[in-house]
């Protein structure tokens, strides 16, 4: 009897709390994005823009983190720059990526998104935790062995169908070095 009280008594008030619980940073995160604008993005659009909305507006970005989006087409562009102060923001933020990406023109110029999200990592090193994340079609091809090669030497890569996402580690290489060094001096 006092087994069945104790069954229920978890499944009736600790269970719920245990479900809706929320994994909650109190160290903001920089979010630099930077998403595919051109006609190598068109088939995997709806379902680049549906995961990002989900997967980091909804379930990563929360109030105090910092991001600017850029929206990669002939020329690179920043759409948003803000600290989130607000969870309303998120709408707007996920609106904004649904109108701003129009899948058209003939090229995405990466690089200059990926060298102005380095430039801003660099000014603001040591400043908490900061992920880039660049959003291409899939008709681009592969980016070893060009200008880009260096900047993505530290990236992990996923595939869906139409688009890839790759988490970009802007900086990593000298910060590792960093660490190494400070290691080896006894710092």
């Amino acid at each position: 009897m006092k087994k069945t009280i104790m069954v229920v008594f978890f499944l009736i008030i600790l269970f719920p709390g245990l479900m809706t619980a929320e994994d909650r940073r109190t160290t903001p995160i920089t979010m630099y994005l930077i998403v595919d604008g051109s006609e190598s993005i068109k088939k995997g659009k709806n379902s680049a823009i549906d995961w990002l909305n989900e997967y980091i507006v909804d379930k990563i970005l929360q109030e105090g983190d910092n991001l600017t989006i850029w929206i990669a087409a002939e020329k690179a562009e920043v759409i948003f720059s803000e600290s989130l102060k607000e969870t309303a923001q998120k709408e707007t933020v996920k609106e904004l990526l649904r109108r701003s990406v129009m899948a058209e023109g003939p090229s995405a110029d990466y690089a200059a998104a990926l060298r102005a999200a380095l430039a801003r990592e660099k000014s603001q090193s040591g400043q908490g935790i900061s992920y880039t994340l660049l959003v291409t079609g899939t008709a681009g091809g592969s980016f070893r062995g060009n200008a880009l090669g260096d900047i993505l030497r530290y990236a992990k890569v996923q595939e869906f169908s139409g688009w890839r996402v790759q988490v970009v580690g802007l900086d990593l290489g000298s910060r590792v070095q960093k660490a190494v060094s400070d290691y080896m001096s006894g710092g």
